[in-house]
């Protein structure tokens, strides 16, 4: 009788290996548990724990010119992450990193105070494309009246080349300020960026390039060519917190010696005890050099959220 049959029979009579153990299929179907597995120059060494040490001829085991041995999954083991279906589950924008943060505070007594801000990011990248959009929004109330009426939309699409630490980009970004002499700020711009470092828990990045910036409203109606340069940088000192910043100045090619610069960082800590949860803080600043009087030429803003990943 062949080797592999007597095997079979035996195994059948044998109470199931150890969740440590590995899974060797054989060609007449049966399953042998081994305490270890050796490919020879003949076909395998099996060492089982009753039945010893057994020399199975190569033909006798299933996938000869693969691995034949499978790790007995661990009935403890948590199951595999869920596919990503997007959205609420309605397929846009699958595989993207998606969190919205949310900030509140407020005083009433001899001043009323209150503060929102609410903010949504949404990150992308795999090795030919990467996108980053941030949005933020700011009110700040005192005594009843509005001291703060702020708001931005931040996109930006990266085209990765393979091998390769330069790449190509292209920058949107859209402006709200009530308490500005303008109304509505609008820039559309690109250039070529580098990834310097790109090290597990430590990314740093470069871009240089232009932008055409439009403001409206208020009485500031004007356009402006500019320079774009930009560093940004993320850091994971633990698995639970994520720093990042970034500082971009605008120096202005229509106006020589003026320029914007908008700088800023966020320090995000998640949550041990809650799953998709995390607090973030964040500071803000804008600095334009040519404003309007009365009109602060700094303008920083800081926060404190609760930022839920879903």
């Amino acid at each position: 009788m062949r080797k592999d049959l007597v095997v079979g029979v035996l195994l059948a009579l044998l109470p199931a290996g150890s969740a440590s153990a590995e899974r060797v299929a054989l060609s007449n179907g049966d399953v042998l548990e081994a305490v270890r597995v050796e490919r020879t120059e003949d076909g395998w060494l099996i060492e089982h724990a009753v039945l010893g040490t057994l020399e199975l001829a190569a033909d006798a085991v299933v996938l000869d010119e693969t691995p034949a041995t499978l790790s007995v999954p661990d009935v403890a083991a948590e199951p595999s992450e869920a596919a990503d279906t997007g959205l609420f589950g309605s397929g846009w924008l699958v595989d993207f990193d998606r969190a919205f943060s949310l900030g509140l505070s407020g005083a009433s007594g001899n001043s009323r105070n209150k503060d929102f801000t609410a903010g949504l990011d949404l990150d992308f990248e795999n090795e030919l494309r990467r996108w980053n959009f941030d949005g933020r929004f700011f009110y700040s109330e005192s005594d009843g009246s509005g001291t703060k009426n702020q708001a931005y939309a931040d996109l930006t699409r990266d085209w990765l080349l393979p091998s390769e630490t330069h790449f190509y980009f292209a920058h949107l970004r859209w402006d709200l300020d009530q308490f500005e002499d303008w109304d509505h700020r609008g820039s559309l711009g690109g250039g070529v960026g580098w990834d310097l470092v790109t090290r597990e828990g430590f990314k740093l990045r470069a871009r240089t390039g232009g932008a055409v910036t439009r403001t409206f409203g208020g009485t500031d109606d004007d356009t402006d060519l500019e320079l774009l340069l930009r560093v940004e940088t993320e850091w994971q000192p633990t698995p639970h917190q994520t720093i990042a910043a970034y500082n971009t100045i605008y120096p202005s090619v229509t106006d020589t010696g003026e320029f914007r610069n908008l700088s800023g960082v966020t320090w995000k800590i998640a949550l041990a005890d809650a799953e998709g949860l995390a607090l973030q803080l964040g500071l803000e600043n804008e600095y334009e050099s040519d404003v309007a009087p009365g009109i602060e030429r700094n303008d920083l803003q800081y926060n404190a959220s609760l930022v839920v990943d879903f």
